[in-house]
């Protein structure tokens, strides 16, 4: 008999759920979230093997033009813009310690390019651009040249693929969940995984979309169903990732979920 997708948490954000940022080597996920009714961006660093925030639903004195760029287990990187007539443009920098939430320092006129342990590789930007790193501990900017490579190691997520309604993929894929009694339309989103199927897709209902998640085994079982949206306008893109033998999924696009395959 195989096995059941692992429960492992389910948690409800104050917002849209606008970007991820993994730290696959401290199993951590940081979040941007967004909340268009009252204009704030909260920032949180998840532990996702644990369930547990370390860091959660923080913001800024200037709590909307600003967006997530980089995070480890001790940092994350936000960048601020400037609202000029509605297009953003970036000002600057700003390093949050995770531990204490609090400001550790703000880079004013920097771009952020990547990072290593130590120091942050950008750009200032008042005037011609320039290149500078960042102390990430003081803060402190040298102006000059930075050629080494970026130290932290890149956080491989596993992503599915989009098949639009009338390509042979996604023909492929709605004869084979006729057997589970959906009907998709549209489009799906499909990724095998070790001895896993994993099938985003839409279903009418209502006469508005509604988005269903199956997974099924190799055997073609179906072991898990969740509905991710329903009453929808339109498709969505990356309704899913693995991440550390993890499936994350959004539901609703404020709930974050994940199960252990």
């Amino acid at each position: 008999m195989s096995r059941e997708p692992e429960f492992l948490f389910s948690h409800h954000l104050p917002g849209m759920i606008w970007n991820t940022v993994a730290v696959e080597q401290a199993q951590l996920l940081a979040l941007e979230v967004r909340d268009d009714t009252i204009f704030t961006t909260t920032f949180s660093l998840l532990n996702y093997q644990r369930g547990i925030f370390i860091l959660e639903n923080k913001s800024l004195p200037e709590p909307w033009w600003v967006s997530l760029a980089a995070a480890n287990e001790q940092t994350m990187l936000i960048n601020r813009f400037m609202n000029k007539g509605g297009n953003p443009d970036q000002k600057s920098l700003i390093a949050v310690d995770v531990r204490s939430g609090s400001i550790r320092w703000e880079v004013e006129s920097f771009s952020f390019f990547d990072w290593n342990n130590t120091e942050v590789l950008g750009y200032r930007t008042k005037g011609d651009p320039v290149k500078a790193t960042i102390n990430l501990t003081s803060g402190v900017v040298t102006d000059g040249d930075w050629k080494n490579s970026p130290e932290l190691p890149f956080a491989e997520r596993q992503r599915p693929a989009f098949y639009p309604e009338g390509s042979k993929h996604f023909d492929t894929i709605k004869e084979f969940l006729r057997k589970a009694d959906y009907l998709i339309v549209k489009g799906v989103e499909y990724l095998e995984f070790n001895d896993w199927i994993i099938i985003s897709g839409y279903v009418e209902e209502l006469a508005k979309l509604a988005n269903y998640l199956l997974v099924f085994d190799r055997e073609g079982t179906l072991k898990l169903t969740v509905k991710l949206g329903e009453n929808l306008a339109g498709l969505g893109t990356d309704t899913f990732f693995i991440l550390s033998g993890c499936l994350f999924l959004v539901q609703n696009k404020t709930d974050l979920a994940a199960y252990r395959l």
